[in-house]
């Protein structure tokens, strides 16, 4: 391995283990800049969106001749949406909604069923039982080192008997549906904020990609900064835009590009299911990034997605549950089948550990913290770093 090869290795680690994605890597599809999100009035935002929807599902589902149809469906409001839409345009297509249940962990399978029926779908529910114990094969599918692989079961059930499955992907990016983020970044915001106390800031409000000792977590090898991290973040901030569209510009860049929308679609293309998600269409991401965001969120109320809302509620669809930030219970997951995974592959002899990625000190103080003080944080972390052990045997990789 060449210098500038082992630098990006480095690198590409330190910030998958701290933002759980790498704005170094090749995106999945074009970023945007602080220009794209510039507000734009529209005469009649809702009637627009809802064309646009239909319209890219037109030709997408219907002109394609897709005759056997899946939907994603959590029975949240984007996937409603995407549904909702789909049967204005085709009220005789035979849609297959499936949901995925942790069930004594985190389930949703009741209020999607209660959707799936008003939509006249058939109704299936995926049972994952153990996250990880499909992790290594993911983690070889999908080349990354990630934990958060768990959407493979949902398309492994399309793929049974479906061409194409549809995806709510991008609504919460787009439409302002991470609330709870939303809230702590304006409310920690100071007016005389520059660029960098901004990016702070927003880093702050993504508390489960790092720990408060993260400096601690790498090893001597690897030379941790945060303010390179800082410095990845800096476009995202340093412009003139409103300080909440700053942070939809930095959403959208961020996760879904990196993270989900590759790796849903690595999933896919293994599984030979075609997956679409509409909101991600070009005509339909222009829309919604210049849309103002007094149609995304209120301060005030906390509510977001306020034009899928509205429109819904026209339908006498009303969602009244907001995303609270963390569906899965991390530390009954780590109870459950988390730990014995991570004691597997990282109680003695692992390659973070041997190659100075990972600071075995901190390593151990971290199991702790997880296990007797059941720190949700600290958790995600470790199974973090149980997919990195992973991703680092699967492709022979050392620092």
């Amino acid at each position: 391995m060449s210098n500038a090869s082992l630098v990006n290795l480095k690198r590409h680690i330190i910030n998958i283990m701290t933002l759980r994605y790498d704005p170094l890597e090749p995106p999945s599809f074009r970023l945007r800049n602080w220009q794209d999100f510039l507000p734009q009035e529209y005469e009649n935002p809702n009637k627009k969106l809802e064309e646009l929807v239909k319209k890219v599902l037109e030709e997408k589902v219907i002109s394609e001749g897709y005759r056997k149809v899946a939907i994603a469906l959590s029975g949240g409001l984007d996937s409603t949406f995407i549904l909702s839409m789909l049967r204005k345009i085709s009220p005789n297509i035979k849609i297959n909604a499936i949901c995925a249940t942790f069930r004594d962990i985190y389930d949703e399978t009741e209020k999607a069923e209660k959707i799936a029926k008003k939509y006249r779908c058939s109704f299936h529910i995926v049972e994952i039982n153990d996250p990880f114990v499909k992790l290594r094969e993911l983690i070889r599918i999908t080349g990354e080192p990630r934990w958060n692989l768990y959407f493979y079961y949902v398309l492994e059930e399309a793929s049974k008997d479906n061409d194409i499955i549809l995806t709510g992907d991008g609504g919460d990016e787009l439409f302002g549906g991470y609330i709870f983020r939303y809230h702590k970044f304006l409310s920690n915001l100071k007016e005389e904020d520059c660029w960098k106390e901004k990016a702070i800031n927003y880093i702050e409000c993504h508390e489960r990609d790092w720990v408060p000792d993260q400096e601690k977590l790498f090893g001597t090898r690897m030379n941790f900064k945060w303010d390179e991290i800082y410095e990845l973040l800096r476009h995202y901030f340093d412009n003139p835009l409103n300080p909440l569209d700053q942070v939809f510009l930095a959403d959208f860049n961020g996760k879904l590009v990196f993270d989900w929308i590759p790796t849903n679609r690595k999933l896919s293309k293994y599984l030979d299911v075609e997956y679409f998600a509409p909101f991600l269409e070009e005509e339909i991401i222009d829309f919604a990034t210049h849309l103002p965001n007094r149609y995304k969120y209120d301060y005030k109320s906390n509510i977001g997605k306020k034009i899928l809302r509205d429109i819904l509620e026209c339908e006498n669809i009303f969602l009244d549950f907001q995303k609270i930030g963390f569906g899965m219970d991390l530390p009954r997951i780590w109870e459950k089948t988390g730990k014995s995974w991570f004691n597997l592959y990282l109680s003695s002899n692992s390659v973070v550990v041997n190659n100075g990625i990972v600071n075995e000190e901190w390593l151990k103080k971290a199991y702790e913290k997880a296990t007797f003080e059941k720190s949700p944080r600290y958790i995600n972390k470790l199974l973090s770093i149980l997919s990195l052990e992973i991703w680092l045997r699967e492709f022979n990789l050392k620092v």
